[in-house]
């Protein structure tokens, strides 16, 4: 859930963060790619997948007769590298050229291949073959040019030749990625394949991926090792007797059972679903064995609570299978069941859940609910980030002047009135917030503020936001090393959850216009907010930091319409309890909660965090329903100041907004968090004017 990834923003915006973990620039300016030997996804784990996809090929052989004809799509026999031999590859040929405005991956001149734009680096011509000189510190890599793979089920065969130049040889692995059309974002990776030790006999390999494209480029890269030699590499597609089934997420997990889904196949007659887990040593271990079903989904009972699993599907029309559709993984838990809450006392209580199997900790949330006393203008969020803190809860005490260059790739913001506010690639400053382009601009994954889910469906789903933004002026480099100051830009997207998808979906996105070195505020207008929506404002453009503050996100209601507000939200909280304090703002409110179990795993990248499943939440359960009933004297306290040294404190039994006034009517300090005592460290003695609401009190200090 929350998987609100920078796919979606096609210039710019996974909830994959590993938490409150400090990321430090590498250095301060942005910087143009220059590695010499590419893969497609470098900051992606890379895990091949086992030796045994590779198909070794026989002359005549005909591996997928059975499935439908094979139709030839691309070759190249590299025929124009004539010059050289395997034994003495010609490294004075300059097959590679860099075009200005030209695409990073296509450098190979045009004369040396059958179709253009192929690219590579290390490579050199050997009699009619191409030898790859992985014998350096980068390896050696070969790509083909984009190819119309989209149809036929999206399943290509590459086939090629290879050899060791001498001895054996390993570390080729062969990639897959549709690319969009060289989209700088959103590219599609099949998972790339490892070949077997080879030696010095030229042998035909063949290997299937799934999940091709209309403009998909294959990647041949050999890590650093010793020299190997390829040849005849050839993409073909498969026309099918009857396709094989795109499978689809499961549904209804509840522990005991799920329901594997696919899309319906054209002329089928029914499908064979095949459900296993693995064993200790990564093997496959059966639990359904082509299980007949009639429809495009089936419910699977019997399975073990928390342990994953995995299906595939074929299709069948009469004598004939389809291919295998690729695994879709189980990896999921069972919600909580919320048990009754203790009794509220003193604006306290504690929340009770069921233990889930293979859960590690949970999520939990309490909301309040607000209410429309009249027709108009509702403020859903109103937010001024005074006294936001880091991870630790210190000040940083850092200003647009003077401040270093860490921030975290995601916190989760405690002081605000509104939880679940969370920061990626952010960090509190002196009561406003940052954060980082350079993070975003490098590759690293978003920097933004990003709301928790809201109800954004009034006033048909329009929605205004008011936020004050200053962009950092930074540089970035061209092609020659030359420095070019970029203006970090601000995006505003709003997300809306997908229930047949199970996830967040872009739904607008708005670039506020005039962004610059200076504060200033922005209005931006949405409107397309639904029931469940997530809001998320982000760096984009450039590889200065982008600093925001004073948001407020408003909607117009009804009278008796409602919002159901997060006033708490527990994540990862280990044990199945937890102690609430009740917000001051709160105590007239209906309360609610819920709760959803977490586990993870290694995500075997290095780049990233680990990968979480978080269940779907417990039933949404009210908690009381009037929390002023409980403690009454709690609500009659008036408000209050006092002066302790160079402290105020201030009683706020309201929740309400406070703000302090200098004796010239300069406001020194605002809080809208609703806290019911606060303190006020005053900036120097005299007389001072503090609100509380509606009570107006002056103090000398």
């Amino acid at each position: 859930m929350n998987r609100i990834t920078m796919i979606a923003l096609a210039a710019g915006m996974s909830v994959a963060a590993s938490g409150q973990n400090m990321m430090s620039r590498e250095g301060t300016q942005a910087t143009m790619p220059n590695a010499p030997v590419r893969t497609f996804a470098p900051n992606k784990a890379q895990q091949p997948r086992p030796a045994a996809n590779v198909r070794v090929v026989n002359d005549g052989e005909e591996n997928y007769s059975p499935y439908g004809q094979v139709v030839e799509i691309m070759r190249e026999d590299f025929s124009k590298m004539s010059t050289g031999t395997v034994e003495n590859p010609d490294r004075d040929a300059k097959i590679n050229e860099y075009v200005d405005g030209g695409v990073y991956w296509w450098n190979i001149k045009p004369e040396y291949t059958t179709l253009p734009h192929w690219g590579s680096h290390f490579v050199y011509p050997a009699g009619g073959c191409l030898y790859m000189d992985a014998d350096n510190n980068d390896g050696a890599q070969l790509n083909t040019p984009l190819i119309d793979v989209g149809g036929r089920c999206r399943i290509a065969l590459v086939q090629f030749k290879a050899r060791a130049v001498s001895g054996t040889a390993t570390g080729l692995a062969v990639e897959a990625a549709e690319t969009q059309n060289m989209s700088p974002t959103g590219w599609e990776y099949c998972a790339p394949v490892a070949l077997p030790e080879m030696t010095e006999e030229w042998k035909t390999y063949e290997i299937m991926f799934q999940g091709t494209g209309h403009s998909t480029m294959f990647n041949f890269v050999q890590h650093p090792t010793l020299p190997i030699c390829i040849d005849d590499i050839r993409v073909c597609q498969i026309d099918q007797y009857v396709n094989t089934p795109v499978t689809l997420p499961h549904s209804n997990y509840m522990g005991g059972s799920f329901t594997a889904n696919w899309e319906a196949v054209d002329g089928a007659e029914s499908y064979l679903l095949n459900v296993y887990s693995l064993d200790d040593k990564r093997m496959p271990k059966a639990f359904l064995t082509d299980q007949k079903a009639a429809g495009n989904s089936f419910v699977v009972t019997g399975i073990v609570s928390g342990e994953t699993y995995y299906y595939t599907v074929r299709a069948v029309k009469g004598e004939h299978q389809s291919i295998e559709s690729l695994p879709v993984e189980v990896f999921d838990l069972e919600a909580p069941v919320l048990e009754s809450a203790s009794e509220v006392h003193q604006a306290k209580y504690t929340a009770r859940w069921s233990e889930v199997p293979t859960a590690e900790r949970y999520n939990y949330w309490a909301y309040n609910v607000r209410t429309a006393e009249k027709d108009g203008e509702f403020v859903v969020t109103d937010e001024n980030f005074d006294g936001v803190r880091d991870a630790d809860g210190n000040l940083t005490g850092q200003t647009i002047e003077h401040h270093d260059f860490n921030s975290y790739d995601e916190l989760y913001i405690k002081e605000l009135s509104q939880a679940g506010w969370r920061g990626k690639h952010y960090m509190p400053y002196t009561d406003f917030i940052c954060v980082d382009g350079w993070q975003y601009m490098n590759g690293q994954g978003d920097a933004g503020l990003i709301s928790p889910e809201l109800d954004l469906s009034k006033d048909n789903g329009k929605i205004n936001l008011s936020i004050k933004l200053y962009g950092e002026i930074d540089n970035m480099y061209d092609e020659q090393g030359n420095p070019v100051p970029t203006q970090t830009q601000a995006a505003v997207a709003l997300f809306n959850y997908n229930e047949q998808l199970g996830d967040f979906e872009q739904a607008e996105l708005i670039y506020p216009e005039g962004v610059t070195a200076a504060w200033k505020t922005f209005n931006v207008q949405l409107t397309k907010g639904s029931k469940c929506s997530v809001i998320g404002i982000y760096a984009v453009r450039g590889p200065g930091n982008l600093y925001m503050d004073d948001l407020k996100i408003t909607q117009n209601y009804k009278q008796g319409e409602s919002l159901m507000e997060p006033f708490l939200y527990s994540r990862w909280h280990e044990g199945t309890s937890i102690d609430v304090d009740i917000p001051v703002k709160a105590y007239n409110s209906p309360l609610y909660h819920k709760v959803s179990a977490i586990k993870s795993r290694g995500s075997g990248n290095p780049y990233a965090g680990p990968e979480r499943r978080e269940s779907k939440f417990s039933n949404l359960e009210s908690v009381v329903n009037n929390v002023s009933a409980i403690d009454g004297n709690m609500l009659r306290e008036k408000p209050g100041v006092a002066a302790s040294g160079n402290m105020l404190n201030i009683t706020n039994p309201q929740g309400s907004a406070v703000a302090v006034y200098g004796v010239d009517g300069t406001q020194v300090y605002a809080d809208n968090s609703g806290r019911g005592n606060i303190v006020v460290n005053l900036p120097s003695s005299g007389i001072y004017v503090v609100r509380i609401g509606d009570t107006v009190v002056k103090i000398t200090k």
